[in-house]
């Protein structure tokens, strides 16, 4: 547990940024705590550093994957194509790399993927330059493989990942789409509740978050192909 929350915080602190210079600097030492369900406290000194994301990148806080060492991130700036950035966590000294460049668009989330030979690729879900709504996969080096178009009533897609079986699963307010590996689109599994909250990948396994309408609780369901 205490890992796990580790992880996220060095994340979190990552996006949000330190200092105004693009090169990772001013290395730091954080004392967190941490309440368990059993009222007890601990304590854990994590070092964390500016890794050089923001200001100068401007990151979506809500559009990032992180897979092994390195955390992927999209950088819209208004009036700008979209970009996809990887920031190496292995060790400090090494700026941002931007991975590929949208010209004819914009990106609403990204994640890491495996490809029908699995090997690693990053996948989009995003508009194009008539906002029509598209999920479209790169290899690590940014080499397009594939765009494939839908149809949705949604307006942003929110979150995006991938199940054991290599199907995605796009997730927006009110529905989630599901595409086969080459980005077809086969179907959507629309909210049982009032609206989705967040969708994740576990062990091969998609979870989502949801409103339920007539409890008012948060509910957590697993998806399945």
């Amino acid at each position: 547990m205490k890992k796990v929350c580790a992880c996220v915080l060095f994340a979190i602190i990552l996006l949000v940024g330190c200092g105004d210079n693009a090169g990772m600097q001013n290395l730091y030492s954080a004392e967190f705590e941490i309440t368990r369900t059993d009222s007890e406290t601990d304590f854990f000194l994590a070092e964390t550093w500016d890794a050089g994301i923001t200001p100068v990148y401007q990151p979506l806080s809500d559009s990032f994957s992180m897979a092994e060492d390195t955390l992927y991130f999209v950088v819209r700036t208004e009036g700008m194509p979209a970009s996809v950035y990887g920031v190496s966590l292995a060790g400090q000294g090494r700026s941002p790399q931007q991975i590929l460049l949208l010209e004819d668009g914009s990106i609403d989330t990204v994640a890491q993927a495996k490809g029908a030979d699995g090997e690693k690729i990053l996948v989009l879900a995003g508009k194009d330059e008539e906002q029509a709504p598209f999920l479209e996969a790169y290899t690590i080096e940014g080499c397009q493989l594939w765009r494939s178009f839908y149809e949705t009533q949604g307006e942003t897609a929110l979150r995006l990942a991938q199940d054991g079986g290599g199907y995605f699963y796009v997730m927006y307010a009110e529905e989630v789409l599901l595409f086969d590996g080459d980005g077809i689109c086969e179907g959507s599994i629309s909210c049982p509740g009032k609206s989705y909250i967040d969708l994740c990948a576990a062990g091969g396994i998609v979870y989502v978050s949801y409103h339920d309408g007539d409890t008012g609780k948060t509910l957590l369901t697993r998806l399945q192909q």
